[in-house]
């Protein structure tokens, strides 16, 4: 009879082993997910791929859906990484035309592929593929035990198919295979929807204590679905909101905020819809009853899930392993950004298989600058949609690396690199502001951690006075407040429409014509706007902002910006230009009410929460607020996600053993 100890000894060894047969197993199933779709064909018919000639695209268009990608790039492999191919998908194609070449076109010595897809196989499909992926993590030790969840996956599923039925404007053309006026639909949606939200629930419940220290991969694989206005990586969240308010949880804030639900529905007077673009996933498609009530309930449920998360999880919390992965996010990033930009083939597997909203940049040199704007540095955004967004997270890892190398003296060769990176990257997107708050933090560090003799502390405050003059511009902070605080108006001015004028239009008007004592705060609000380079996007806003005093108070409803952009014409700017300020976002989805009691209770944790944070925590809080005061970042998923749970962290978890 063998001892116990080598009996434990065996059961361990061929657990191990079969984990790793079963990681190779997935690994095998993610290759395929990823290159058979594309070699979907009739490889007996007598219809053979041809290279495209010079202009001549008459085959593909006589043969439309005969030839798959794989073939095509077969005989035709430059177009993979030659800069004048982009090949992009076609949500509009049948399901047999699936990874098939459906359409050729050429403009200006351009050709565009179009590669047949399907919604409906898509949403499929690239679950399948996340799913696989979240099931590589360690699973955890101990069995979780969960209260009501037949009953939270239920309501999880309704939800979402609730989201098709309240957007059919969206999916009309989505799933046009679909009749969505008929029940049958959603029966079968609800099939797909049961299928994709039982299994990843139940692969994301048995990993959550390690799944606190990946939320950076958010960024990474941003997982939006092909074709549809749904965040794939909000699935098990809302399952855990949704348990919480079963189990009563947050009833103050739930009930509250019912309220205002109600309020929202009875001031629904008018339908507008809205083209969602870089922020499809987390945005409205329409600003209509069933619209409203969907994205309502979401934000309020995904509140709960994440606080949930983040209360019952944040324990587990491990800030060698959190960093790890954000250096392994950040450096993937760019080097997807530099891949994108460069291959088209790879922009075009990319945006399908990490979820993008949008396809990767066009213009490969990520150094180029404006010759007609003092040769400014062009902001450079690479794989992610937003350059403003992407800078901020730089920012927070170089701020987070320095940390860990002070407190630790040392520093491995991933973050390092990482940090590099982050570095250049940072530069890459162009945002001053954050790379201003970047040496504010590692200068007040320096001074907070190392003992300094006072001439040094001296120079070092003096290098970051000097480099904030520098990047903000010497002429821009000597300009006359007179001239400087009056510019947000003129670009509010410039945009206005001759025959519409907005609600917050014409009080800015009287305010500035009459120059009584809203024309001081607006005049110090503009002096902000001018230093923070956003006069004409916060002028852009006011020239649309058109509310009645009770939306003004309470809001319009979360995460819908359709009647904002719809209600009142204005001179265009020619594409889509967010008001580049989440505090403006939320004064459109809650109001000035909502919006003042969200920041009366961050303040107030902050205060009660005092003796647990240090000089970092506070100064990446300060960070935080200073971003989400002027960028959309709070409009993307995967920064509300880690912004909120940085917040939840820092408040609630002294910072001495938080950050080590």
């Amino acid at each position: 009879m063998l001892p116990i100890y080598s009996l434990k000894d065996e059961q361990n060894k061929k657990m191990i082993i079969n984990t790793k047969t079963q990681k190779k197993f997935v690994i095998l199933l993610l290759a395929l997910i990823i290159f058979l779709p594309w070699f979907n064909s009739n490889y007996f018919d007598a219809v053979n791929p041809v290279e495209l000639g010079t202009e001549d695209t008459s085959f593909y268009e006589i043969n439309p859906c005969k030839i798959s990608l794989a073939e095509y790039l077969n005989i035709d492999i430059k177009s993979s990484y030659q800069k004048h191919y982009f090949f992009r998908y076609n949500n509009y194609s049948q399901i047999s035309c699936f990874g098939k070449v459906s359409g050729i076109a050429l403009y200006n010595n351009t050709f565009y592929l179009s590669i047949g897809t399907n919604a409906y196989i898509n949403f499929v499909l690239q679950s399948v593929f996340w799913m696989l992926l979240v099931s590589l993590i360690r699973k955890d030790s101990k069995i979780v035990n969960i209260k009501y969840k037949n009953t939270s996956l239920t309501l999880t599923v309704l939800l979402f198919v609730f989201s098709i039925y309240s957007q059919k404007r969206f999916y009309e053309e989505q799933l046009y295979l679909f009749d969505l006026n008929q029940w049958r639909t959603y029966l079968l949606i609800s099939i797909s929807f049961i299928f994709v939200i039982k299994i990843f629930t139940d692969i994301v419940v048995n990993r959550m204590e390690s799944l606190i220290n990946y939320t950076p991969f958010l960024y990474l694989f941003i997982g939006i679905p092909s074709g549809y206005n749904i965040t794939f990586f909000s699935l098990p969240i809302i399952f855990l909101g949704f348990n919480a308010v079963l189990n009563l949880r947050n009833k103050k804030i739930n009930s509250a905020y019912l309220l205002l639900l109600i309020f929202w529905l009875n001031n629904d007077k008018n339908e507008f819809t809205f083209n969602t673009d870089k922020l499809r996933g987390f945005t409205s498609s329409s600003f209509e009853i069933e619209a409203i009530i969907y994205w309502s309930l979401f934000f309020i449920i995904l509140i709960n899930g994440l606080h949930h998360f983040y209360q019952k999880y944040s324990s587990y919390f491990n800030f060698e392993k959190f960093l790890k992965n954000y250096s392994i996010t950040s450096i993937s990033i760019f080097m997807l950004g530099l891949a994108v930009s460069n291959i088209p083939i790879i922009n075009f597997l990319t945006y399908y298989f990490f979820g993008q909203q949008k396809y990767g940049v066009k213009y490969t040199n990520p150094f180029l600058v404006d010759v007609m704007n003092n040769n400014e540095k062009i902001p450079w955004r690479g794989f992610y949609p937003s350059a403003e967004s992407l800078g901020e997270f730089y920012g927070i890892l170089i701020c987070l690396v320095f940390y860990s190398f002070l407190k630790q003296k040392k520093i491995n060769y991933l973050n390092l690199i990482s940090f590099f990176i982050s570095c250049l990257g940072l530069y890459f997107a162009n945002n001053k502001t954050v790379l201003i708050f970047v040496l504010l933090i590692v200068v007040s560090l320096i001074i907070k951690e190392l003992n300094l003799s006072k001439s040094i502390q001296l120079s070092l405050i003096l290098f970051f006075s000097v480099s904030f003059v520098l990047i903000v511009g010497f002429t821009n902070l000597t300009y006359p407040y007179e001239f400087s605080s009056i510019t947000i108006y003129e670009q509010a001015l410039k945009y206005k429409d001759p025959t519409t004028v907005s609600s917050a239009m014409s009080l800015f008007i009287d305010a500035f014509e009459k120059q009584k004592f809203l024309f001081h705060i607006f005049s110090f609000f503009g002096y902000i706007s001018y230093l923070l380079n956003r006069s004409e996007l916060w002028g852009i806003f006011i020239a649309r902002y058109n509310p009645d005093i009770t939306e003004f108070l309470f809001g319009t409803s979360p995460l819908n910006l359709s009647k904002h952009y719809s209600e009142i014409r204005i001179n265009e700017p020619g594409s889509l230009l967010l008001p580049h300020s989440s505090v403006l976002s939320f004064l459109l989805f809650i109001g000035f009410v909502g919006t003042l009691v969200s920041f009366i209770f961050i303040f107030y944790k902050i205060y009660i929460s005092r003796n647990k944070i240090n000089l970092f925590g506070f100064l990446l809080l300060f960070y935080l607020f200073v971003n989400i005061f002027k960028s959309d970042s709070l409009n993307y998923f995967s920064s509300f996600v880690l912004y909120s749970q940085l917040f939840y962290s820092i408040v609630n978890i002294k910072n001495d053993d938080l950050f080590i």
